[in-house]
């Protein structure tokens, strides 16, 4: 069995929806199951800090 190692990483997207949503893509990889993962990190700001944070496939 190998020891998980930090993964590396990978910005590979960001878009403003509107005024206060912004969605970045993000894709870690390590030696883990599954190796390598894309995730949608779904921010609201609200007066220049995250009110909301969605992390999902």
């Amino acid at each position: 069995m190998s020891t998980p190692s930090l993964p590396d990483s990978e910005l590979t997207g960001a878009l403003k929806v509107d005024t206060g949503h912004y969605v970045a893509t993000h894709h870690p990889a390590g030696n883990y199951p599954g190796g390598v993962v894309g995730l949608h990190y779904r921010f609201t700001l609200r007066e220049g800090l995250i009110e909301g944070l969605v992390i999902e496939p």
